[in-house]
């Protein structure tokens, strides 16, 4: 059978053979089909997302690495490229007014180890090395490595030893060829005056913290810097300048250049208005005081009225800054801390005490401005005055003065330190009825006195209740008690009530009345100043004035009268003595209400017309009515006006 076509003619066989291939092409494109199944339309959207935010991901990356934060990039780049090194110089000194050193620098070295050099300790060779050097155990430099504190993070060096020993240095320099993990580094270590007693004056140095390392750049992680006293109050002065080297690196680290880029400096000097010669001497002085009292606790300053310069400052008992030069032990620290006589108070600005009579020339000089009395006024000044209980006329509260009196006036009273004088012009009086037992007629009718606002607003104008600024660390401020005060300070109701022997205590400087002894040197200078106020200083500077009192000149001629008396004829009599011209004022001011147990005070100046010198004494806790503070301050004004001008003559002449 023939299929016939347009162009040709088929045969049956081709018919059926052309169906047969036809099927398994049919066949063989299903198969294909399988094989190339396109994903869906869902998962092909999924897909792309993905791959879009990847790119995106990648593209914000690379745009913040190179547009945004390029400037860090390169930042970090250059700071492994670069390391930079600090070199030390040394810290400024510290003179006397004479120039004469009161803290010098010792060189000493310090180990230190590059933990940058990973090889060479992983074999060992460092520590077996260091342990060599340092006479300890390969153990002990493990924990020395492993120590964070020790580390300089800016230098990549950590700290190994301080203060190496003659033979650690020698086995150092022999090896040091082989040994460039290990960095030998001179740091000046602070050298006190011994014998002195000017740990509270010239302070010392502490380790740097880590919030002060952070916050600038000036340090390095193991410096020292100033922590107490004239070290820490002129840091900036007295710190030293680093200077600095930039080392380039590969990237392996290997060093390809060095560029200076400053040299170190030394700090600047602070020369203070301390005599060396004169400070000993007080120290010598006091001890000498406090050993025939048999007391422990003292103080005693010598400044210039007319400048506020302080020539000596002794604290007793003191303590030697020396121990913290190196970093002190934990032991020393202990001890320091746990003694009961707190060596490390410096009790001229530190301690709080009741002035006693030292006190009352202020109060003669506001009951004089005030008009509650002149030059001439006398009271009838019995053993004890008494007031009246308002509640039980049978019954009183007297307070009592040591010796009787008599009739006195403002010179007398200061000179005598006549304590009902006082109390008169500041509380005032009311007579009690004439049939009264404590009746007493020669006493006034009546006199209204100060008061206590009154007499607190003159204290305070005269510089107590607040620190003098002095240049020192570690002031705090006195306390004049009002009755704000008091109501205040007190939780119950009788505790905070202030009655008229609250106002008698404060004007013998008793009861709460609290003064550091540079306060009450501070109110003596503005007195000897005529008013003018005059901040105390130990570095040498120009004199800072603070203003002057709106107090009449004839006011403090008066006081000051009543205080030469006081030399002539009163409570300073020691004094008199002397080759030369004084003025005082002597106080007592006890310190247990059921035991004989006192502070002696004594503030005194000279020459008595134009003063050069104001001597404060405070000798704590004296037992009995002693002239142990009045006994200091003549010894120390005899060693300033004629010992110690012989000594310095002699001493020129024999140079």
């Amino acid at each position: 059978m023939k299929v016939k076509r347009k162009n040709h003619e088929l045969e049956f066989e081709d018919v059926f053979l052309d169906k047969i291939a036809k099927q398994r092409a049919k066949e063989d494109f299903s198969e294909e089909i399988k094989l190339e199944n396109p994903l869906s339309r869902t998962n092909f959207l999924i897909l792309n997302i993905l791959i879009f935010f990847t790119l995106l991901t990648l593209g914000v990356f690379a745009l913040k690495m190179q547009i945004f934060n390029k400037k860090e990039y390169e930042a970090l780049a250059q700071k492994n490229k670069y390391i930079s090194i600090s070199y030390s110089s040394e810290r400024g000194i510290i003179t006397d007014r004479n120039n004469l050193p009161l803290v010098e620098n010792e060189i000493n070295f310090d180990l230190y180890y590059n933990y940058t050099q990973k090889e060479q300790f992983e074999q060992n060779l460092a520590l077996k090395e260091i342990a060599l050097i340092l006479n300890e155990s390969e153990e002990q430099v493990e924990k020395i490595i492993a120590n964070p504190e020790n580390k300089l993070i800016n230098e990549n060096l950590l700290l190994l030893k301080k203060d190496l020993s003659h033979q650690e240095l020698v086995l150092y320099e022999a090896k040091k060829e082989g040994l460039p993990f290990l960095t030998l580094k001179r740091r000046a270590l602070r050298k006190y005056t011994e014998s002195a007693c000017l740990g509270h004056v010239l302070g010392y140095l502490g380790k740097i913290s880590p919030d002060e390392f952070a916050s600038t750049s000036e340090y390095a992680i193991a410096d020292y810097v100033g922590r107490y006293g004239i070290e820490n109050v002129y840091e900036n002065i007295l710190k030293e300048k680093k200077g600095e080297v930039k080392i380039e690196r590969t990237a392996k680290g290997e060093e390809i250049s060095r560029v200076v880029v400053s040299f170190p400096q030394s700090g600047e000097s602070v020369k203070l208005e301390i005599d060396l010669a004169l400070q000993k001497k007080t120290v010598e002085i006091l001890k000498a005081t406090l050993q025939e009292a048999q007391v422990k606790k003292g103080v005693v300053m010598a400044l210039n009225p007319k400048t506020g310069a302080i020539l000596s400052l002794v604290s007793l008992p003191c303590f030697d800054n020396n121990l913290f030069a190196g970093g002190i032990s934990e032991s020393n620290w202990q001890k320091l801390n746990l003694d009961p006589l707190n060596p490390q108070l410096n009790r001229a600005l530190g301690g709080l005490y009741p002035t006693g009579s030292s006190l009352k020339p202020f109060v003669g000089i506001a009951a004089l401005n005030e008009g509650i009395i002149t030059e001439n006024t006398s009271f009838y000044c019995p053993k004890e005055l008494c007031i009246e209980n308002q509640y039980n006329p049978e019954k009183a509260t007297c307070f009592p003065d040591n010796v009787y009196h008599g009739w006195s006036n403002i010179k007398r009273a200061i000179a005598e330190s006549v304590n009902p004088f006082f109390y008169l012009v500041a509380g005032g009086y009311t007579p009690p009825k004439k049939s009264s037992v404590y009746y007493i007629p020669e006493l006034p009718n009546k006199i209204k006195g100060l008061g206590a606002e009154k007499l607190a607003q003159y204290l305070k104008m005269f510089g107590f209740n607040e620190i003098t600024k002095v240049d020192l660390t570690g002031e705090v401020s006195g306390r004049v008690p009002t009755p704000e005060w008091k109501e205040s300070y007190f939780s119950d109701k009788t505790s905070q009530m202030w009655y008229l022997g609250d106002t008698y205590n404060l004007s013998i400087g008793q009861g709460f009345m609290l003064a550091t002894p540079l306060e009450l040197a501070k109110a003596y200078m503005t007195l000897i100043n005529n008013g003018l106020i005059l901040t105390p200083h130990i570095a040498q500077k120009e004199t800072q004035t603070e203003g002057k009192l709106d107090i009449p000149k004839k006011h403090f001629q008066t006081i000051k009268e009543g205080m030469r008396q006081c030399v002539t004829a009163g409570s300073c009599s020691r004094l008199k003595n002397l080759p030369f011209t004084t003025a005082g004022k002597t106080g007592t001011a006890q310190v247990y209400s059921n035991r004989e147990i006192y502070n002696n005070w004594i503030a005194t100046f000279a020459p008595y017309e134009d003063p050069e010198i104001l001597v404060i004494v405070l000798i704590e806790e004296v037992e009995g009515l002693r002239a142990s503070a009045q006994q200091t301050a003549e010894q120390l004004l005899y060693y300033y006006f004629v010992a110690g001008k012989i000594t310095s003559k002699e001493k020129t002449q024999s140079e």
